[in-house]
């Protein structure tokens, strides 16, 4: 009986007895119990783990900057409608204020592009958008929109800056068909890991903390260039395939969406065969029934003048672009009815961007001041809320008495202050921390953003001024200068002076630089 029992169920394909510790056979239930269940769990993790790693790696090693001054980060982070969205090159970035847009009209607006941005980039903007924030009305800029737009850096400044979505994937797809992209390539492409894992060493701050959310799009800049204008001709052009084809399928996503288009060519010095590819499609526009507005050719009827309105050959400046940002709400306003946004829930951000721009004015101005009475006088005329440090080292009154002590007044720093010297930490035009001159000190403050100010001196060293844990301070003899914006989170300018050079003002960091 015993050798019948063994033949029956000890036997298997190893040899090996697949008796129990008890002399019983093991069953199916003797087996771990969910053994199978723990392992699907187990590699489940895993992937869900290795996902996420990649993911927050990707976060960080992806292009942050599109090369038009930023707004996919903040537009991702707002979680209201945005009324109107622009679209298009660094045109669109450097003509639509979204300033005045908010401060004069309470329109809450975007900017959404890539600096040389092509008609492909340009609708798959489009799209993503229409994915996460639908706008009432969408300003298509067109300066790049006839061409076909063959360049790399273009297509990585659309792609490689936005979030992971199906709209990447068929954007992808569909321009590795169109521009024969090979298969390893356009894997890289769909992946996107294989493309930025090489920026380890380019990576700074920035990559990891995004503090500009606030940032519409606009940057803009009070600098003029006379510029000689367009070259102006009534002779037609020809659109690509792949023009036509990106502009339709754009006009009938804001069909379908019931999104208002209004396409429009900023002002810019404009080749002979760039106006006649704007004038082929002026005319393709029209056959579609669509809104087209040509800055070049009717650049006289809004007021553009291209001796004071240009900063540079191909871009406006503020006085410029403020024309055709009111031109365009005038125009758009007339044309539906958008809700005045102004002091709603969740528009706070409109707020902070319209304090940007102001500090932008007064960068170009402190940063073109030469010389240190003329910097501290336009300090002291500014409306900035600023956090400004003022050290007085060395030998400062070396030029006497009258060199700068009466604009250092402006700023809120007395005659008797002055002739001490020391260090001062001055808040929305009061003096919040003064060193009195002495040998040693010692003082932290906290700013309204988090962000650390610590000063201190010992006997016989220069003083220390350490912002968010970055030193400042230079050994010279003069006066030196932080201004900051705590609730923007940057640097508005800094500079210092070294009296036994002279007056000058030397600008030492760059500005708007975030902490």
């Amino acid at each position: 009986m015993n050798s019948i029992h063994n033949n029956s169920y000890t036997s298997s394909s190893d040899g090996a007895s697949a008796a129990g510790a008890d002399g019983f056979p093991k069953r199916a239930k003797d087996t771990v119990p969910g053994k199978p269940l723990v392992n699907l769990l187990e590699v489940l993790v895993f992937a869900v783990l290795v996902t996420f790693l990649l993911s927050r790696s990707y976060d960080a090693l992806r292009y942050k900057n599109t090369g038009n001054g930023g707004g996919l980060e903040g537009f991702y982070e707002t979680d209201v409608p945005i009324d109107v969205i622009a679209y298009g090159s660094s045109h669109a970035a450097c003509t639509i204020n979204n300033g005045i847009l908010w401060d004069e009209y309470g329109i809450a607006s975007a900017t959404l592009g890539a600096a040389s941005q092509s008609v492909d980039g340009t609708y798959y903007f489009l799209k993503e958008t229409l994915r996460v924030n639908k706008p009432r009305v969408a300003w298509i800029e067109t300066y790049r929109l006839p061409e076909e737009g063959d360049e790399m850096d273009g297509l990585f400044r659309s792609t490689l800056t936005s979030r992971f979505s199906l709209n990447y994937v068929d954007y992808i797809i569909r321009t590795a068909r169109n521009k024969s992209f090979d298969r390893k390539f356009t894997e890289e492409l769909l992946l996107r890991m294989p493309i930025v894992h090489t920026r380890y060493r380019e990576l700074t701050r920035d990559d990891f903390v995004i503090r500009n959310t606030y940032n519409r799009g606009y940057w803009g800049d009070d600098y003029s260039s006379p510029q000689p204008g367009p070259e102006m001709t009534d002779e037609r052009g020809v659109l690509s395939e792949s023009s036509v084809y990106y502009i339709d399928r754009m006009i009938d996503l804001c069909e379908k969406n019931d999104v208002l288009p209004i396409f429009f060519c900023a002002s810019y010095n404009a080749t002979a065969d760039e106006v006649m590819r704007q004038n082929a499609l002026s005319d393709h526009l029209a056959e579609r029934g669509l809104i087209y507005v040509d800055f070049n050719r009717d650049a006289a009827a809004y007021g553009i003048d291209f001796e004071t309105d240009m900063r540079e050959y191909t871009h406006l400046n503020d006085a410029g672009a403020s024309k055709i940002t009111r031109a365009l709400a005038d125009m758009t306003l007339g044309l539906c009815e958008l809700p005045d946004r102004r002091g709603e829930a969740g528009y706070e951000m409109w707020d902070t961007n319209l304090r940007f721009l102001a500090d932008r004015k007064d960068t170009y101005q402190l940063s073109r001041s030469d010389e240190l009475p003329d910097y501290l006088t336009k300090l002291g005329e500014s409306d900035g809320d600023y956090t400004v440090i003022v050290s007085l080292n060395g030998y400062y009154r070396a030029l006497g008495d009258e060199a700068y002590a009466a604009q250092l007044e402006g700023i809120g720093i007395d005659r008797t202050s002055y002739e001490q010297g020391g260090v001062w930490v001055i808040r929305n035009g009061s003096v919040a921390y003064w060193s009195a001159g002495s040998d040693e000190y010692e003082y932290l403050m906290v700013l309204d953003n988090g962000v650390d100010l610590c000063l201190y001196k010992d006997s016989g060293e220069d003083p220390h001024i350490y912002l968010d844990g970055e030193e400042y301070e230079k050994p010279h003899n003069g006066v030196s200068m932080i201004i900051y914006d705590d609730i923007c989170s940057y640097i508005v300018d800094t500079g210092y002076t070294d009296v036994f050079s002279g007056l000058q003002v030397i600008h030492d960091r760059e500005s708007f630089e975030p902490l």
